[in-house]
């Protein structure tokens, strides 16, 4: 079981709270990716109250979660139907077979 810990992290000039048991390699990584977000949104914009960066960042975090879930739905479509038609390929195959072998005279196999 992972040790459950306390770790502070400063964004925007706030600093947050965080009780986690995932380790600071990962919550660092985390904290630059919203740092990312919130450097594009700062020399995109004109924005430079802090709460108002931190929901637009909010928002376009939910905007990149959002084309995953999207994505990863389509490939998941994408999978279930060619393993449709390996299915149904196969099916195919089997009655073919099945129609031969009735087709053939058991009695002269040896």
């Amino acid at each position: 079981m992972a040790t459950r810990k306390n770790i502070n992290i400063e964004i925007l000039g706030t600093t947050v709270s965080i009780v986690t048991d995932e380790g600071p390699e990962y919550l660092e990584e985390l904290k630059q990716y919203y740092y990312s977000v919130i450097n594009r949104i700062q020399q995109n914009s004109k924005l430079d109250d802090p709460l108002k960066i931190a929901v637009l960042a909010g928002f376009l975090l939910c905007d990149d979660i959002k084309e995953v879930q999207d994505s990863k739905e389509e490939s998941q479509d994408s999978e279930y139907e060619a393993l449709n038609h390996l299915i149904a390929r196969i099916d195919s195959l089997l009655a073919q077979l099945k129609i031969h072998f009735n087709r053939t005279d058991l009695s002269t196999v040896r």
